[in-house]
């Protein structure tokens, strides 16, 4: 494995470690955490459902939500969000909008429930695929690059989804 897929590979475990963690809180299996350029773990969150029920506590949006009020702009564009699930369309948008520059995540909610079995096989995984998604106001042409006419709104997403979605390029 290269460089970049280890840090990935052991930050992708942190993630299902505090997956595992939100568990033993009464919450469903999904965590993740926010890496900066040089690997220190800025961020940790976990699904928050608990104790509130509140539905819109999915462990990337708190994390989104925290990054956005305690770290620079530069700092999350060029940070790496971790994610033990593919984000969810709410969760996209969140880390989207506060401009966190990468996403590396586990499996697609499709394939499961961060089951344990489905998170052995994860971790032997790698990530060989990274692709750039557009910003929303860039969706001209796009053809799985970024139009860099607003910078700051291209995020990196990595895992299986785009690794699905480029073999049948």
């Amino acid at each position: 494995m290269s460089g970049g897929s280890e840090r990935d590979e052991h930050f992708l475990r942190l993630s299902f470690t505090v997956a595992r963690r939100s568990l033993t809180h009464g919450n469903h299996p999904f965590g993740c955490v926010v890496v900066d350029a040089d690997g220190k773990v800025l961020i940790e969150t976990e699904n928050g459902y608990m104790p509130d029920h509140d539905g819109t506590a999915h462990a990337e949006r708190l994390a989104a939500t925290q990054a956005c009020r305690t770290l620079s702009r530069e700092v999350l564009a060029t940070s790496t969000l971790y994610s033990s699930a593919e984000p969810c369309a709410m969760c996209a948008g969140a880390i989207y909008w506060v401009g966190i520059g990468r996403v590396v995540y586990g499996p697609a909610s499709t394939a499961c429930a961060a089951s344990p079995a489905t998170i052995r096989r994860t971790r032997r995984s790698t990530c060989p695929v990274a692709r750039s998604l557009p910003a929303a106001s860039d969706r001209r042409k796009s053809s799985g690059r970024c139009l860099r006419t607003r910078p700051r709104r291209c995020t990196t997403a990595c895992g299986p989804s785009s690794e699905l979605n480029n073999s049948t390029s």
